[in-house]
């Protein structure tokens, strides 16, 4: 019984981490973007659209896709 419980918690604490890694390798990413959109001059609505496309799609078509593990809220 214990052993099991103890199975459990690391399953948790596992998909936890992998979570967690995750959503800091897409922080990183959208405050990358963020900062070259906020350092340009001007950027319209347009553009801003464009950008956030761009780098959906660029995302999508690597060979490292996961989309179990990429969130883009539009």
């Amino acid at each position: 019984m214990q052993t099991k419980f103890e199975e459990d918690d690391y399953k948790n604490r596992f998909t936890s981490m992998e979570m967690d890694e995750t959503l800091r390798v897409q922080r990183e990413i959208i405050y990358h973007e963020r900062d070259t959109i906020i350092n340009q001059n001007e950027l319209n609505h347009k553009q801003f659209v464009y950008l956030l496309k761009r780098y959906a799609k660029n995302i999508i078509d690597s060979e490292n896709y996961d989309s179990t593990r990429f969130i883009l809220i539009y």
